[in-house]
C-alpha cells in the first residue's frame, strides 16, 4: 500500500496520486499555451487528445482524465478557434472524448466505464 510514497515522506498514497493528477494536468496546459505557433498548438492538442482517447480504450481512465482536465482548462478553452479546428481535424476523436467526460447525469458514461 505504500508503495507510492517517497521514503521519508509524509504523503499519502491518496495524496500522491492527487499530485500526479494535477502534475499532467499542469503539464498538458503549459504545452499547449507555451507552443511557438498556432499550428503548433494545434498539433499539441490534437496529441494530448489521441493521449486521452487511447487512455480510454486502454481502460487507463485516470490519465484520461487528467489529460481531458488540461485539455479543457479555462486557458486552453478560451484560445481563438482552438476548438473548431480540432473538431474539424479529428471529429470522432473529439466527439467521443468530450462526451465519456460529460457531465451529463453526473457523469454517468465514466461511471459506468468505471464500474465494470
Amino acid at each position: 500500500i505504500n508503495t507510492l510514497t517517497k521514503k521519508g515522506s509524509d504523503q499519502s498514497p491518496v495524496d500522491s496520486l492527487i499530485n500526479q493528477f494535477n502534475n499532467l494536468s499542469r503539464w498538458v496546459v503549459v504545452n499547449i499555451l507555451h507552443a511557438p505557433s498556432a499550428s503548433t498548438r494545434l498539433s499539441h492538442f490534437l496529441k494530448f487528445l489521441r493521449i486521452a482517447y487511447k487512455s480510454i480504450k486502454n481502460q487507463d481512465f485516470h490519465s484520461a482524465l487528467a489529460v481531458y482536465s488540461g485539455l479543457t482548462h479555462a486557458s486552453v478553452f478560451r484560445l481563438t478557434n482552438l476548438n473548431a479546428m480540432v473538431y474539424e481535424i479529428e471529429p470522432s476523436i473529439f466527439s467521443e472524448v468530450m462526451s465519456f467526460f460529460s457531465t451529463k447525469s453526473n457523469y454517468a458514461t465514466y461511471r459506468s466505464a468505471l464500474s465494470c
